[in-house]
Protein backbone atom coordinates (compact mmCIF):
# COMPACT_ATOMS: atom_id res chain seq x y z
CA UNK A 1 0.00 0.00 0.00
CA UNK A 2 2.58 2.22 0.59
CA UNK A 3 4.70 1.93 -2.88
CA UNK A 4 0.98 2.96 -4.10
CA UNK A 5 0.32 6.00 -2.18
CA UNK A 6 3.96 6.80 -2.99
CA UNK A 7 3.42 6.31 -6.48
CA UNK A 8 0.32 8.80 -6.86
CA UNK A 9 2.15 11.24 -4.95
CA UNK A 10 4.58 10.70 -7.69
CA UNK A 11 2.22 11.62 -10.49
CA UNK A 12 0.71 14.10 -9.04
CA UNK A 13 3.66 15.66 -8.09
CA UNK A 14 4.82 15.36 -11.76
CA UNK A 15 1.56 16.55 -13.12
CA UNK A 16 1.95 19.86 -11.28
CA UNK A 17 5.56 20.19 -12.35
CA UNK A 18 4.36 19.61 -15.85
CA UNK A 19 1.61 22.52 -15.68
CA UNK A 20 4.17 25.05 -14.46
CA UNK A 21 6.28 24.17 -17.20
CA UNK A 22 3.89 25.05 -19.74
CA UNK A 23 2.39 27.91 -18.09
CA UNK A 24 5.98 29.38 -18.03
CA UNK A 25 6.95 28.43 -21.46
CA UNK A 26 3.32 29.88 -22.58
CA UNK A 27 4.24 33.27 -20.99
CA UNK A 28 7.71 33.05 -22.34
CA UNK A 29 6.95 32.52 -26.09
CA UNK A 30 3.93 35.27 -26.14
CA UNK A 31 6.61 37.62 -24.23
CA UNK A 32 8.98 37.03 -27.00
CA UNK A 33 6.44 37.28 -29.58
CA UNK A 34 5.74 40.36 -28.31
CA UNK A 35 9.22 42.11 -28.05
CA UNK A 36 9.71 40.68 -31.89
CA UNK A 37 6.57 42.08 -33.14
CA UNK A 38 7.48 45.58 -30.94
CA UNK A 39 10.81 45.49 -32.61
CA UNK A 40 9.48 45.41 -36.28
CA UNK A 41 7.52 48.20 -35.78
CA UNK A 42 10.76 49.65 -34.56
CA UNK A 43 9.19 50.50 -31.05
CA UNK A 44 12.02 51.65 -29.10
CA UNK A 45 13.19 54.20 -31.96
CA UNK A 46 9.86 55.54 -31.27
CA UNK A 47 10.04 55.52 -27.69
CA UNK A 48 13.67 57.29 -27.60
CA UNK A 49 12.69 59.99 -30.16
CA UNK A 50 9.66 60.52 -27.82
CA UNK A 51 11.98 61.08 -24.13
CA UNK A 52 14.49 62.74 -25.97
CA UNK A 53 13.07 65.21 -28.53
CA UNK A 54 9.34 65.00 -28.19
CA UNK A 55 8.44 63.71 -31.34
CA UNK A 56 5.24 61.44 -31.13
CA UNK A 57 5.41 58.35 -32.41
CA UNK A 58 3.97 57.92 -36.09
CA UNK A 59 3.55 62.29 -36.73
CA UNK A 60 6.18 64.76 -37.46
CA UNK A 61 4.58 66.52 -34.53
CA UNK A 62 7.04 67.18 -31.46
CA UNK A 63 5.92 68.63 -28.08
CA UNK A 64 7.87 72.02 -26.75
CA UNK A 65 10.50 71.39 -24.52
CA UNK A 66 8.41 73.67 -21.37
CA UNK A 67 5.26 70.15 -21.90
CA UNK A 68 8.19 67.59 -21.80
CA UNK A 69 9.51 69.07 -18.62
CA UNK A 70 6.03 69.17 -17.15
CA UNK A 71 5.27 65.84 -18.35
CA UNK A 72 8.68 64.32 -16.77
CA UNK A 73 8.34 66.33 -13.29
CA UNK A 74 4.82 64.70 -13.32
CA UNK A 75 5.81 61.34 -13.97
CA UNK A 76 8.94 61.63 -11.45
CA UNK A 77 6.61 63.13 -8.82
CA UNK A 78 3.93 60.05 -9.22
CA UNK A 79 6.77 57.78 -8.78
CA UNK A 80 8.14 58.99 -5.66
CA UNK A 81 4.96 59.27 -3.84
CA UNK A 82 4.41 55.83 -4.69
CA UNK A 83 7.82 54.83 -3.33
CA UNK A 84 7.59 56.77 -0.28
CA UNK A 85 3.52 55.52 0.17
CA UNK A 86 4.81 51.97 0.08
CA UNK A 87 8.00 52.37 2.41
CA UNK A 88 5.16 54.37 5.04
CA UNK A 89 3.20 51.47 4.37
CA UNK A 90 6.54 49.11 5.33
CA UNK A 91 6.89 51.48 8.19
CA UNK A 92 3.87 50.88 9.59
CA UNK A 93 3.58 47.20 9.30
CA UNK A 94 6.69 46.72 11.48
CA UNK A 95 6.63 48.92 14.16
CA UNK A 96 9.18 47.24 16.32
CA UNK A 97 11.53 48.64 14.20
CA UNK A 98 10.79 51.95 14.57
CA UNK A 99 12.95 54.37 16.64
CA UNK A 100 11.56 54.99 20.28
CA UNK A 101 13.25 57.60 22.66
CA UNK A 102 13.09 56.79 26.06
Amino acid sequence: MLAIVSLREYIHSTVKEVGSMKKTLTILCISLSALMILDSMNAGHALVMFFLAGVIPGTNVAIDAARMLELFTLLIGFTLSRITMSLMRIGNMRPHLTYQSS
